[in-house]
C-alpha cells in the first residue's frame, strides 16, 4: 500500500512495555505522533538497534532514524482516522505496545518560505578556501610527467578510458571532476578519523576535494575538508534534508519536509535556487546535465535541469522510491515499497525495465558494469546486470544494510544494525573485510582515496 502526504495528522499515543518495568531498564513507549507520512514514537530503554515495528499488525517501512529514546520509520500505507495498535520487538526478545489513535486530516497548510536559507551568507569566508576545488583539473596538466608511469602500471590503460584519466590521479587531490558527479569511480586511479557533524546525519557526497553531509534533525548541511575532516562550514539547506549529490560545481540537497531541492554553491555553500519537486523526496543523482530525484510518497522521480534548476519532466516508478543511480546512460530507481529497481532512459525518463530485489531496498550503487542493491530486512545486497537487468547473485552482508558504495575496486555496504561496513569484492560479492565505525551508520561515500561513513546514532562520519 502507498502512504499519501498530508499537511497535517495528529496521533495520541499510550504505550506499556511488555514483560517489564521501568525499574530494570525494559523499553517504554511514552508518546508518539503521525505527521507527514512518518511514525515518531518517544520513550526510554530502546536499545542500541533498532526494532522491528508494526502499526495495527503490519510492518511500517524502513527506519528514517533511530535512538534509544526516539524512533522515527516510514509509513508505506494510508492510515484511516482510527485507533490502532502499536509494537515494537527487537531480535533479543524485547518488545513494547501501544495504541494510536488517527484524527481527522486538516486542510493543506501554506507552503514554506525558502528564506530562513539566508543566514548562510556569513559562512562567506569559509569559500575562499572551497575555490581551491575547481582549479584542480587545471593543476593536473602540471605533473604529467608522472602519468605516464602510472598509465604503464596496469592493463587497464589501454581500455582508452582509464587511461586519460591517469594524469588526474597524481594531480593535487587525485580526482578527475567528471567521475566525481557520476560516482563513475571505476574509472579514477586509486592512491583516517572520526569527525562531528551536525544532528541525525543521513547523506554524503564528495566534490573533489570536501565531504558535503545533510544533516536531517539540524536543517543544515556540514562542509568537512577531505584530507583531515576540519569543519570548512555549515549552511541551513530547508527542512529534514537527506539525499546530497554533486554536479561537478554545485551542490544539490534534497529538504524531505520541504518537497524541494536546495542548490548551493559548492566553493562558499551559498544558495543558488531552491526548486519544487514530489511528495516527500529523498535519493538524488546526476547524470552529467540533469539532477534526478525520488519522490518519495508520490511514487515518482523528477528530472531537473542542473544549469538552472529547470524541471525537464516527472516519471512514474515504483512504490515509495528511496534512491536513485546513473550508469553512464540509464537511471536507476531503487522501490523500498515494491522491492524493486526501475530503469528509465536517462534521455526521456520512459521505463526499460522493473526487476525484483531483496526485502525493502534502500539505497543502490554502480561499479562501471553491474548495479548493487542494498536489502534492508534481506541483510544482503543484490547483483544486478547493468545491460539487462538481470540477477547475477545476491551477498550476505551485515545487520540492516543501508549505504552502499563502490571505490572503485570493491564494494562498500554500511550495516545500519551492526554498527560496521562490510567489504565485498565486486567481482564474485566474496567478503574482503567487516569494519566497526559509528553507531547506526546508514550511509557510504569514496573520496578517490578513503572511505566515509556516516554514523546516524553517533553525530559524526568515520574516514576509513
Amino acid at each position: 500500500m502507498q502512504v499519501r502526504r498530508h499537511p497535517l495528522r495528529l496521533a495520541v499515543l499510550c504505550a506499556v512495555a511488555l514483560g517489564a518495568s521501568r525499574a530494570i531498564a525494559a523499553p517504554i513507549v511514552d508518546g508518539a505522533s503521525i505527521n507527514t507520512g512518518q511514525l515518531v514514537i518517544v520513550g526510554s530503554g530502546f536499545g542500541p538497534q533498532p526494532p522491528r515495528v508494526l502499526l495495527g499488525g503490519t510492518p511500517v517501512g524502513s527506519i528514517v532514524s533511530y535512538s534509544t529514546t526516539r524512533i522515527v520509520a516510514a509509513l508505506t500505507s494510508t492510515i484511516a482516522s482510527g485507533t490502532y495498535l502499536v509494537q515494537l520487538q527487537w531480535t533479543t526478545g524485547s518488545t513494547a505496545q501501544g495504541a494510536v489513535t488517527v484524527g481527522a486530516i486538516g486542510p493543506q497548510g501554506p507552503r514554506g518560505v525558502a528564506g530562513p536559507a539566508g543566514p548562510a551568507g556569513p559562512q562567506g569566508p569559509a569559500g575562499t578556501t572551497g575555490a581551491a576545488g575547481p582549479q584542480g583539473p587545471t593543476g593536473s596538466a602540471g605533473p604529467a610527467g608522472l602519468a605516464g608511469a602510472q598509465g604503464a602500471a596496469g592493463a587497464a590503460g589501454a581500455t582508452g578510458v582509464t587511461g586519460p584519466l591517469g594524469p588526474v590521479g597524481p594531480s593535487g587531490a587525485g580526482v578527475d571532476p567528471l567521475p566525481v558527479p557520476t560516482l563513475r569511480w571505476d574509472q579514477v586511479p586509486l592512491a583516517y578519523g572520526t569527525f562531528a557533524v551536525g544532528r541525525g546525519p543521513q547523506g554524503i557526497a564528495f566534490d573533489g576535494t570536501s565531504i558535503w553531509v545533510t544533516n536531517y534533525d539540524g536543517n543544515s548541511v556540514t562542509k568537512l575538508r577531505a584530507s583531515d575532516g576540519s569543519v570548512l562550514g555549515t549552511f541551513a539547506a530547508g527542512a529534514a534534508p537527506i539525499g546530497i549529490a554533486f554536479d561537478g560545481s554545485s551542490i544539490w540537497v534534497v529538504s524531505f519536509s520541504d518537497d524541494t531541492v536546495t542548490k548551493l554553491r559548492a566553493s562558499d555553500g551559498s544558495v543558488l535556487g531552491t526548486f519544487a519537486v514530489g511528495g516527500n523526496p529523498q535519493g538524488i543523482a546526476f547524470d552529467g546535465t540533469s539532477i534526478w530525484v525520488t519522490n518519495t510518497f508520490t511514487d515518482s522521480v523528477t528530472k531537473l535541469r542542473a544549469s538552472d534548476g529547470t524541471v525537464l519532466g516527472t516519471f512514474p516508478v515504483g512504490l515509495t522510491p528511496f534512491d536513485v543511480a546513473f550508469d553512464g546512460s540509464s537511471v536507476w530507481v531503487l522501490n523500498n515499497g515494491s522491492d524493486s529497481v526501475t530503469k528509465l532512459s536517462a534521455s526521456d525518463g520512459s521505463v526499460i525495465g522493473t526487476f525484483a530485489v531483496g526485502s525493502h531496498p534502500g539505497h543502490v550503487a554502480f561499479d562501471g558494469s553491474s548495479i548493487w542493491v542494498a536489502n534492508y530486512y534481506s541483510n544482503n545486497v543484490t547483483k544486478l546486470k547493468a545491460s539487462d537487468g538481470s540477477l547475477i547473485g545476491t551477498f550476505a552482508v551485515g545487520q540492516f544494510p543501508s549505504g552502499i558504495a563502490f571505490d572503485g575496486a570493491s564494494i562498500w555496504v554500511a550495516n545500519q544494525g551492526g554498527g560496521d561496513v562490510t567489504r565485498l569484492n565486486p567481482s564474485d560479492g566474496s567478503l574482503v573485510g567487516t569494519f566497526s565505525v559509528g553507531t547506526y551508520p546508514v550511509g557510504v561515500a569514496f573520496d578517490g582515496t578513503h572511505i566515509w561513513v556516516i554514523n546516524a546514532g553517533s553525530g559524526n562520519v568515520t574516514k576509513l
